[in-house]
């Protein structure tokens, strides 16, 4: 009975050290999203496209720096592909330029992300520890703002 006081114990320290107003934030963030996204009445392949980005954005901030700086190095090391990067790099600013209201609403997305992301680093949380945060708060306001506009628009 006593481990299964101490593993509660543990628990317990584990939510209440969890930074909750960058969490409802982000949950905020991601319902008023998905409530955007139900509301263009798009289709749920659309919705697991939106998914599986969401999982990406969380895992590619839980990752350390390093490995991205490793990553960047190793890929800028020929000129040719650095000229490569720099036209591809062009033509994304040229299309968030051009898409800049669907811009906006990512980069409110990402910065949410950003924010719990900062919050748990300063927690002293690991990487697997940050990224099932971000992916589960990320998903459930998403899904629940799908699911209240569906609710709620009904009737």
């Amino acid at each position: 009975m006593r481990v299964f006081g101490s593993q509660l114990l543990i628990n317990m320290q584990f939510v209440r050290k969890l930074p909750w107003i960058s969490i409802v934030l982000l949950l905020l963030t991601h319902g008023i999203f998905g409530w955007l996204i139900f509301a263009d009445e798009s289709s749920w392949l659309l919705w697991l496209v939106i998914a599986v980005c969401i999982l990406l954005v969380a895992f590619v901030l839980a990752s350390p720096i390093k490995l991205f700086k490793n990553l960047v190095a190793s890929w800028l090391k020929s000129d040719n592909r650095a000229s490569i990067t720099t036209i591809i790099g062009s033509f994304i600013v040229v299309l968030i330029l051009c898409w800049i209201h669907i811009f906006i609403r990512f980069l409110v997305l990402l910065s949410a992300a950003a924010l719990v992301r900062l919050d748990l680093q300063t927690e002293d949380y690991n990487g697997w520890q940050t990224f099932g945060i971000l992916a589960i708060f990320s998903l459930s306001g998403f899904f629940l703002g799908l699911m209240a506009h569906q609710l709620l628009s009904v009737g």
